[in-house]
């Protein structure tokens, strides 16, 4: 792939994406970051803009898909998709037990999915739901600030996914690595997994119920969720 294409990690929660930021940074110098709050993400995104454009090689954040229309470059995305009952059981008790961020309270499951519902449900269909043109439309400034605001739409994720996104699946982390680091000509691929929450239980402790509830409110994620570990089945055939 031609290294001239700016790189774009859209990096969902909690997909382990922390591990893979690390190996990015190893591979690219100039790096826009879209983390943080909004003030300090706009002023990182927005000062590679324009004449600035040029050297960018990497972005890197908790931003959803679009976010390539406000450069003049050739673009690629890479994110990771991550088995959806994983994520939210993940998410939960990082926020709950995580003093960087402002904690949850301790509601349980069943409620955090509905009190933190852009968050819990669906999210990584949500980050892959926008349009391929957006400086059309949007403000890069209202691109940022209502960037969770978006109605899920699994058809417009999966064409979105095929059309400029090279993707991994947590589950199948290695070889996801493998695949990514092969398609981009990546070299420094030595890592340690970071960000991992120990603590957190696992599906097999939950109730049937529970579990039940969660794949219901992350339905579509969970259909793409299927679609990504298939891409990725396939692509190891031809490895």
């Amino acid at each position: 792939m031609a290294t001239s294409k700016v790189i774009i990690f859209m990096h969902i929660p909690k997909t382990a994406g922390t591990t893979l930021r690390g190996i990015i940074e190893q591979e690219y110098s100039e790096i826009a970051y879209g983390y943080g709050g909004f003030k300090e993400e706009y002023n990182n995104l927005s000062r590679y803009m324009g004449n600035r454009a040029s050297g960018l090689q990497c972005i890197i954040g908790h931003i959803p898909f679009g976010i390539h229309s406000y450069y003049n470059r050739p673009f690629h995305y890479i994110t990771f998709i991550r088995e959806p009952v994983d994520r939210v059981i993940s998410l939960y008790y990082y926020r709950l037990y995580n003093k960087k961020y402002l904690p949850v309270e301790d509601i349980g499951l069943e409620k955090f999915l509905n009190n933190y519902y852009t968050q819990a449900c669906n999210l990584q269909t949500k980050f892959l739901s926008r349009d391929a043109d957006l400086a059309d439309m949007v403000s890069l400034e209202n691109f940022i600030k209502y960037k969770n605001e978006v109605k899920p739409d699994l058809e417009k994720a999966i064409d979105n996914l095929e059309r400029y996104f090279t993707v991994g699946v947590t589950d199948y982390f290695n070889v996801s690595i493998l695949l990514m680091g092969r398609e981009l000509g990546w070299n420094k691929l030595d890592y340690r997994q970071k960000n991992v929450n120990l603590g957190r239980p696992g599906k097999e402790e939950l109730s049937t119920g529970l579990i039940e509830l969660i794949k219901e409110k992350n339905s579509l994620d969970m259909k793409l969720y299927s679609y990504a570990c298939n891409k990725i089945k396939s692509q190891l055939k031809d490895y």
